[in-house]
């Protein structure tokens, strides 16, 4: 949760930090560092359609609503357990 409201008040404060231009340097300097082979599973990563969708900024909201309404239904659950 930290990381994404971290993330998401980073884009409100900067939004020219998120520029086209801007991303596709930062495109590059990734692509660039993943054809050196130093990170395998990364790069694997990147070639999944999966990843792609989870990087999706239009779907960024909605996962972490789904994430925050997750931990706090184990929150709650847990502490109404006996053990909790």
């Amino acid at each position: 949760m930290f990381g994404s409201g971290l993330r998401a008040g980073e884009l409100q404060a900067a939004p020219a930090a998120a520029s086209p231009e801007r991303t596709a340097a930062i495109m590059e300097f990734a692509r660039g560092m993943l054809a050196t082979g130093q990170f395998p599973r990364t790069a694997a990563l990147a070639g999944d359609p999966a990843a792609a969708a989870l990087a999706d900024p239009a779907a960024r909201d909605a996962r972490f609503e789904r994430g925050l309404a997750m931990l706090l239904d184990r929150a709650q659950a847990m502490a109404a357990s006996p053990a909790g």
